[in-house]
């Protein structure tokens, strides 16, 4: 393949595989949180980059290479179909490419419809349109045939022993369902012994101190929304999640670690000497008069929503890609299940 300046083309189609960088300067989809969708591969840049030196590898890219590769500065269906479209004239007939670039962009391609789709599904799927995603009816013949041959398997206690094997084997690890207070349970933090030597007379001492301890804790997120679910720091990519206090229906419920850890109110001395003292209410009144209780103005307010919209947008997009590769890894994951109930047989 001949070198030549600027992006490459397709011998045939004429298309552009690589356009320059959208260099517009208001939100676009594109310009996400590069810490929310990092993979472990290295990062990717398009910009200039000739098909040979393109890296193949789909789990090296980050939400923004697949935009940047499709050039996509906002995701809607014209960009979808404009993407669509390269990928259709990559296909060896119509390029006169090596096969492994189709494959590459038709990889790529469904990454992107599967967070378009995520982000604009108005249709809760029914439970035949599940069963067609996640069970092939080909595989209930396998277990039947499985259960015919390996008898054994009926046995309550060999089934169960057969199936953790299996799951262990192929379960999908990630950070999220390892996330938890298990190793915390085991430890004894927060919890007063016989070593902390605490008597009756130094007890309120020790009060103070623990009240201290979870003042110190507290973080402060800046103006939230009085309807948000959550009380904690995390978000829906469940990457920052340290709180996990919150309410459903009503119901309200507390994260398990605070429950055990702030076991008071953490109101010291110190909180009770900051607070202004006055002689008689008349000098308490003048005092309240001279606060500034004016709202923030329509224009900050409105910044705040757009801004608050602009991070739910991202965060939207990011973990509709994070769910795009899990995926992935899950039907991958899958087959090797069933093929090893196909080993037995």
């Amino acid at each position: 393949m001949n070198k030549k300046n600027g992006p490459p083309i397709c011998p045939k189609s004429g298309i552009k595989i690589h356009e320059t960088p959208n260099q517009n300067q208001g939100y676009t989809q594109g310009n996400t949180q590069s810490n929310q969708t990092q993979s472990q591969g290295k990062n990717i840049s398009f910009h200039k980059t000739t098909l040979s030196e393109l890296d193949l590898n789909i789990d090296n890219y980050t939400l923004d290479d697949l935009y940047n590769l499709f050039n996509i500065s906002f995701l809607d269906e014209s960009s979808l179909k404009t993407a669509k479209q390269i990928v259709l004239k990559m296909h060896p007939d119509k390029s006169q490419l090596d096969s492994k670039y189709f494959l590459f962009f038709s990889k790529a391609y469904k990454r992107v419809y599967s967070i378009y789709e995520f982000q604009n599904k108005s249709e809760k799927k029914n439970e035949r349109d599940l069963k067609k995603d996640y069970f092939e009816d080909s595989n209930k013949t396998v277990l039947d045939t499985m259960f015919a041959t390996k008898k054994e398997l009926k046995d309550p206690n060999n089934f169960n022993s057969w199936f953790n094997e299996k799951f262990e084997k192929h379960k999908l690890e990630d950070d999220d369902t390892n996330k938890g207070y298990g190793d915390w349970l085991k430890t004894d933090e927060g919890i007063y012994g016989n070593n902390d030597n605490v008597t009756q007379s130094n007890m309120n001492e020790a009060f103070e101190l623990q009240k201290k301890q979870i003042q110190a804790l507290t973080v402060y997120n800046g103006i939230n929304d009085t309807y948000a679910a959550f009380s904690g720091g995390g978000s829906l990519l469940g990457d920052q999640s340290s709180n996990f206090s919150g309410s459903s229906a009503g119901l309200g419920f507390t994260d398990l670690r605070q429950a055990h850890i702030e076991t008071i109110i953490p109101i010291t001395q110190d909180d009770y000497e900051k607070i202004p003292k006055y002689k008689n209410l008349n000098e308490y009144k003048t005092n309240r008069d001279r606060v500034d209780i004016t709202p923030i103005s329509k224009v900050e307010a409105e910044r705040i929503l757009h801004q608050n919209k602009n991070n739910l947008d991202q965060e939207s997009a990011a973990l509709a890609y994070k769910y795009a590769k899990e995926a992935e890894k899950a039907k991958a994951k899958q087959r090797s299940f069933w093929g090893d109930i196909k080993q037995l047989l």
